[in-house]
Formats: structure tokens, C-alpha cells, sequence
């Protein structure tokens, strides 16, 4: 707030009253004149008003970041966490994660690997649960059956719009926030896997599910790519992450720490179906059943090039 001072206007001084003595009085010319008025001192002028002082744009206060990734590849932020639409999804025919595994497991069907996916006996024991629940039989699992079922009414849409705790900030330099990028994956070892999943460790995740919120916990967002998708039929994040345009490719052999290996079928050339994080040491870490750990490379269908999140 600028303080603008205004000058102070002096009080007129008082003429001397006229002599009351009625003798003839003589007047020294040096003497004031007691007949005039004498003119006013004049104020000071205000001193002018500063120019207020522009307050500093956010542009111009935010330091430049300490490391950002180079080109056109995908930008790192510390802004809000992404924002994940189509959260709260049915468990219709075809769709996996951790709200599937949790349905199955309560309705007493296997859930390991690929058997934790919306299936016909699953849809089947769903459709006689809610009979005997006396709610709409539809086979498919919605908040009401959910609900029946015992769970948490805000797992529901908490579930699939999980988004791990951002755990870097600007002042990280690319070695530091590899580390990070690793130690949130880390958090995944001992954790449940779950066929399309990426929920926190401790409901579980499949190995890109672990690699996407490693992604999201350094502040890097693959647009396109989110957890929700991430459950939906035929879906895979590995092919997704592997032909992300924002991504950079390098050949296997130049892989290092923190990079991204990819594996697939006939001789690491056909579809890809795994994918895990480099540490550089000739081990990796990898979400398979039944959790997640650290292994080492396996050479057997690698894919030619690795991706690398932070170049």
C-alpha cells in the first residue's frame, strides 16, 4: 500500500492591532504596515503521488524448475493432480481391478490373474446374490449391490479415481526424481497384483497399473492413459505407455535406471502382455502374481527398445 503524504497548509499570521493612544504616532518606515494585510505564506505543494508498484506475476516470481523434460516429450507438473473421469464404473461383462477382485473374493470365485475379470460366473453368482437381496437382478454389480455386499459406499468411485501423492517438487534434479519415480514403485513390492488394476499398494495393481501411478507421483500425466481405461475390456496400458507419443524410445541395450522394459509374444516382436522399471543394476521391478517384486532381466521375449519416462 503506497502512503501518499499531503502537505500541511501554515496558519495566517495575525496583523498587530492599530495603537488605541489618540497622540500623534510616527511611523518608522522599518515598522510593519499595520493597515495591510499581509499575504499568506504559500502551502507547499503535495508531493506527487508514486506510480503504484506493479505486484509480481506468478511468471515472474516461479523460479525456472530444476530439471524438465527436453522437447516435445511428456512435461513434467506440480500443479492439481489429473483428474479421472468415469470413476464409479458398473461391473458389467469384461471389466477388471481391484473392485472386481474385491466382488469375486466376496462371492467366493477364484480370482487370480486374468480370473479376476467380469466373467459369466460371475455375472451368474451376482444375479443370485441380488435375489436373495430382493434388489433388481440384473447380474451386474452397481452402488446397490456394491452396498449389499458390505463395502464402503465411497470406495465405490474412490477406487477406480486413485491417483498417487505427488512426491517431488521444481527444485529435484533429473537423478533425484528418477529415485522418486523408483521408490513409488518400490511401494508395490509385496503388493497384490490385480489383473487391470492401479490402486494404492495396498489394494494392489498389474504391472503397468504400478508404473502408471509411479508416472502420476513424479508429476508426469500420460494423457489418454488413466486408471479408469486402465479397467476396461481389452484395454492395455503396456501397448499404450510403449506407443505414447510424449514417451522417449531407446534401444534395450542403452536401457538404465528408471527406464521402462517391455515384453512380448514371439521372441519379444508380437503384442506386448508385461512390461517393468530398469534399476539399473540388471534387476527390475515388476508387478506379477501373486505381488509385486524385484527380479532379475529376463532376456527371453524382451522387447528391442525400452522407454524412458525422464529423459
Amino acid at each position: 500500500m503506497t502512503l501518499i503524504l499531503a502537505g500541511c497548509t501554515p496558519s495566517l499570521p495575525r496583523a498587530p492591532e492599530s495603537p488605541t493612544t489618540t497622540s500623534a504616532v510616527t511611523i518608522s518606515p522599518t515598522a510593519p504596515d499595520a493597515t495591510r494585510t499581509p499575504e499568506p505564506t504559500p502551502s507547499p505543494s503535495p508531493e506527487p503521488t508514486p506510480e503504484p508498484t506493479p505486484e509480481p506475476t506468478p511468471e515472474a516470481t516461479e523460479a525456472a524448475p530444476a530439471y524438465q523434460t527436453p522437447g516435445d516429450f511428456l512435461k513434467l507438473s506440480w500443479d492439481a493432480p489429473p483428474s479421472i473421469e468415469g470413476a464409479g464404473f458398473p461391473l458389467t461383462r469384461g471389466m477388471n481391478g481391484y473392485k472386481v477382485m474385491a466382488v469375486r473374493e466376496a462371492l467366493g470365485l477364484p480370482v487370480n490373474g486374468t480370473a479376476s475379470t467380469v466373467d459369466q460366473p460371475m455375472l451368474d453368482a451376482v444375479a443370485e446374490f441380488q435375489r436373495e437381496q430382493g434388489i433388481g437382478v440384473d447380474g451386474i454389480v452397481g452402488p446397490v449391490t456394491w452396498d449389499a455386499l458390505g463395502f464402503r459406499a465411497e470406495d465405490w468411485t474412490a477406487l477406480d479415481a486413485y491417483v498417487a501423492p505427488l512426491r517431488t517438487d521444481p527444485t529435484m534434479d533429473r537423478e533425484v526424481l528418477i529415485e522418486e519415480f523408483i521408490a513409488e514403485a518400490m511401494r508395490y513390492v509385496g503388493s497384490p497384483y490385480v489383473w487391470g488394476g492401479a490402486n494404492h499398494p495396498d489394494h494392489g495393481a498389474d504391472c503397468s497399473g504400478m508404473v502408471l501411478q509411479a508416472m502420476y507421483a513424479v508429476g508426469l500425466d500420460p494423457v489418454s492413459i488413466d486408471p479408469v481405461k486402465h479397467a476396461l475390456p481389452e484395454y492395455r496400458t503396456t501397448r499404450e505407455l510403449f506407443g505414447h507419443p510424449g514417451l522417449m524410445h531407446v534401444p534395450v541395450s542403452e536401457s538404465q535406471r528408471g527406464d521402462l522394459l517391455f515384453y512380448a509374444g514371439d521372441n519379444g516382436t508380437g503384442l506386448i502382455y508385461h512390461m517393468a522399471i530398469d534399476l539399473g543394476d540388471g534387476t527390475m521391478i515388476e508387478e506379477s502374481e501373486p505381488a509385486g517384486k524385484i527380479s532379475p532381466i529376463r532376456s527371453t521375449n524382451l522387447v528391442a527398445e525400452a522407454v524412458r519416462p525422464l529423459p
